[in-house]
């Protein structure tokens, strides 16, 4: 089986942004085609952001912190629960104006893989998705081994796979 570099991965995501502000949407979009990336969704509100999640089923959500109508805290909440999102474990940028520590804090206890303040370039994305890709690698092969997982914020689980008898 041939291997896929970490580069050809990204182009293949599907990518949802999820920001209130147009122009911040068509930044990011802009940075995302720059990686390459083809497959992307774009939400301009939070209630839009969930529905977004559950239509589209992207690898991943870039979510802005200040995002209206439901805030990122509450799309965060939603995204995480498996009733309503069937990928409770979608990998989730939070991009924020500000690094204020309670908000970076939130985010990540919510669930965000990464917090990125403005402004990013499209290299720092890049880096960040690439992040995401190779944390969802080791966690197949740690499946497929059978073996042991980390958990997002990096502490291993043992994985218990059931076995039709």
């Amino acid at each position: 089986m041939p291997f896929v570099t970490d580069d050809q991965v990204i182009k293949r995501l599907v990518i949802l942004i999820a920001d209130s502000k147009s122009y911040s949407r068509a930044l990011v979009r802009s940075m995302l085609l720059q990686l390459e990336v083809r497959k992307i969704h774009e939400a301009s509100d939070g209630a839009a952001a969930v529905d977004a999640v559950i239509a589209t089923n992207p690898d991943v959500m870039i979510l802005d912190w200040d995002i209206s109508i439901l805030n990122a805290r509450e799309v965060l909440s939603m995204a995480r629960n498996p009733s309503l999102n069937p990928n409770p474990d979608l990998p989730v940028i939070v991009i924020a104006s500000s690094g204020h520590a309670g908000h970076v804090h939130e985010a990540l206890e919510l669930g965000a893989r990464q917090f990125m303040v403005r402004p990013i370039s499209p290299k720092m994305l890049g880096q960040r998705l690439i992040g995401i890709v190779k944390d969802a690698r080791k966690t197949a092969m740690a499946y497929k081994r059978g073996v042991q997982t980390l958990a997002p914020g990096g502490e291993a689980q043992r994985l218990v796979r059931s076995s039709a008898t």
